[in-house]
């Protein structure tokens, strides 16, 4: 009786055993991985290619998501596949950070891929609410809202006609979140004849330039950091939309101008960069001035709620 009771004893720890091994192994089997949604957005010559930067937190280190070789092809769409681009994954490489999700350590690591689209004429593609697909070499596509995407093939950027001076942005706390609310703006005319400035148009699905709030001066200089609302001398709402009026102003020969644009969004989204396309006139001859894709600001400071608002991908590991 007494051995039969140590073998049962023995059988008993051993199927425990076995159970929290079963336990572990399913755990490490589960990938969690989010991302802050944001814009991308990219303005590039016909023939050129891009770079495109993503971060992820992923709840584990290496695992077969953090390899490229995991991954047979990569494209982004928006949710109904009405829209795809192809591009390819070049690098992942992790970052020294680390965040606490819902009492879960996450690790940063970033994504590297190649834009490679190339065009004959012009070409734009505008997705307001971006997936990226990453099929596996284990037959999955793990699918993921990167937030918008935008992508703007042109013939060409400069012009010696009309110059950008200078250009940068006004950053204020908006709802406790840093954002980008205004775009100084510095023009200059080379040539001795008349310019008018028809549109300045700003290459992003989710804003646009406000014409009836903007500031026109010759020599203004604004820090990136002064509030909006004290420049304007009033409290102005980003994302009260308006109608859009298409003339801004004009040069004259040689003449420079500063022009302050407050911003307006559509969506909630982080905006950081985007590129500028400028239409103008000179003897009733129309023009396109392009800026490629500006860093207005960056940040990579995020509130309790922000991140209380990710959300996490569940995936199994192979």
């Amino acid at each position: 009786m007494r051995k039969l009771n140590i073998g049962l004893i023995v059988l008993g720890f051993t199927v425990l055993i076995v159970l929290m091994v079963a336990l572990l192994a399913k755990d490490n089997k589960t990938i969690k991985l989010t991302t802050f949604e944001k814009a991308y957005n990219y303005t590039s010559l016909y023939q050129d290619s891009e770079i495109m930067n993503m971060t992820f937190l992923i709840n584990s280190k290496d695992l077969y998501i953090t390899k490229e070789s995991s991954f047979r092809e990569c494209f982004i769409s928006d949710y109904d596949y009405s829209n795809q681009l192809k591009i390819t994954l070049e690098q992942i490489s992790f970052i020294n950070e680390s965040f606490e999700i819902s009492h879960e350590m996450y690790y940063l690591y970033e994504f590297i891929f190649t834009i490679d689209t190339r065009t004959e004429s012009d070409f734009t593609l505008e997705i307001e609410r971006a997936y990226l697909n990453l099929e596996t070499k284990f037959d999955e596509v793990l699918k993921i809202l990167i937030g918008s995407f935008c992508l703007y093939k042109v013939k060409e950027f400069g012009s010696e006609d009309l110059v950008v001076a200078n250009l940068k942005g006004i950053v204020n706390d908006v709802d406790n979140f840093k954002r980008l609310v205004a775009v100084d703006i510095g023009l200059r005319n080379n040539c001795n004849v008349k310019i008018n400035i028809v549109e300045i148009e700003f290459l992003d699905i989710n804003i646009c330039g406000s014409s009836t709030n903007t500031i026109i001066s010759t020599n203004q200089n604004y820090q990136s950091s002064t509030s909006l609302n004290q420049i304007l001398g009033y409290e102005y709402d980003i994302f009260q939309r308006e109608a859009i009026e298409t003339h801004f102003c004009q040069l004259d020969a040689d003449e420079s101008m500063k022009l302050l644009i407050p911003l307006k969004y559509n969506q909630d989204i982080n905006l950081y960069q985007f590129g500028i396309k400028i239409i103008y006139q000179i003897d009733n001859q129309v023009y396109n001035l392009y800026i490629d894709d500006f860093l207005f600001f960056e940040t990579f400071e995020f509130t309790t709620e922000q991140i209380s608002k990710l959300n996490i991908y569940t995936y199994e590991n192979h």
